[in-house]
């Protein structure tokens, strides 16, 4: 992919459309806008554009499945971490450290839903390794699946839980599983810029409907009322938001964006994302039921 960049000497546009996807561009470029009168789609510059104005949008993107392993030595070959490793009968490991992992890791559910935990719940010691910090009222259902994803992954039966007073901390893997999450997975460490991994988006639909999984029992919430039935998802993440909607498109499902501003105890930008057709929930018909029963039992 190449890219161009330059300066400008004009006014820079942000277009936000009711579902809640935004744009920005110059005044110089132009939009695809659908004429009723003329009943076809033709350009529009961006600042003769009006509220009402009907913009294509893209419905549905590329999926590719192909991907079911990942050759950890040929994705941290492209950063400096593998400075760090040492490899030793086709497994990887740390200077000093007795803990090592397969060269070749396979794409799994759980590994998958992990991340989605991570995405959502998660954040980084370099000394202990990677935290997932749950509510207190969910240790008997994401705590104790996050535990059985660790030991299924990274065959790892040494994970600590730590109580604390409002919440359980579930922690793994020590500087191996940082380097792996950030590096070879490419999750962001920070809940502002958090975001889907790399290869996600070539995994088998099973493995992206369960990273998606993990996100919304993370942070996500079930919303039902009479026969109205929403998925919700908040996040500080802008990053993280595109990411989940493009997997759900790649899903060949819907959905909508809304950004907030900092309010009470929220001091930053905040986005949900917003499942509310029947097709799309149903084709995360198992996250919406699991969600609604975890929600019962709280």
């Amino acid at each position: 992919i190449n890219a161009i960049r330059h300066p400008i000497s004009e006014d820079l546009y942000q277009v936000t459309t009711e579902g809640g996807y935004s744009t920005k561009v110059t005044c110089s470029h132009s939009l695809m806008v659908f004429d009723k009168e003329k009943f076809e789609i033709v350009p529009k510059k961006t600042n003769e554009l009006k509220n009402g104005d009907l913009l294509v949008s893209v419905t549905k993107v590329p999926n590719k499945e192909d991907l079911t392993k990942l050759n950890l030595i040929e994705l941290l070959s492209k950063t400096n971490a593998d400075k760090t490793l040492i490899i030793e009968n086709n497994r990887i490991k740390c200077k000093g450290s007795q803990y090592s992992l397969p060269i070749e890791l396979p794409i799994t559910p759980e590994l998958c839903r992990l991340l989605g935990y991570y995405a959502a719940e998660g954040s980084v010691n370099e000394k202990d390794g990677i935290v997932l910090t749950f509510d207190l009222k969910e240790e008997e259902t994401l705590v104790r699946d996050a535990i059985n994803c660790v030991k299924k992954v990274f065959s790892l039966e040494n994970v600590r839980v730590n109580k604390l007073k409002d919440s359980m901390q579930v922690i793994f893997g020590g500087l191996l599983a940082c380097i792996l999450f950030e590096k070879a997975f490419g999750m962001r460490k920070y809940a502002q810029n958090k975001s889907a991994p790399d290869f996600i988006y070539n995994a088998p639909n099973e493995c992206k409907i369960e990273f998606l999984k993990g996100c919304f029992f993370g942070d996500g919430c079930m919303i039902t009322k009479q026969k109205f039935y929403r998925l919700k998802l908040t996040t500080i993440s802008r990053k993280l938001a595109s990411d989940v909607i493009f997997l759900i498109k790649q899903l060949s499902g819907n959905a909508m964006i809304k950004e907030y501003a900092p309010s009470g105890r929220q001091r930053k930008l905040y986005y949900n994302v917003m499942i509310s057709d029947k097709k799309t929930l149903n084709i995360l018909q198992g996250i919406c039921l699991e969600k609604v029963r975890h929600n019962k039992e709280k």
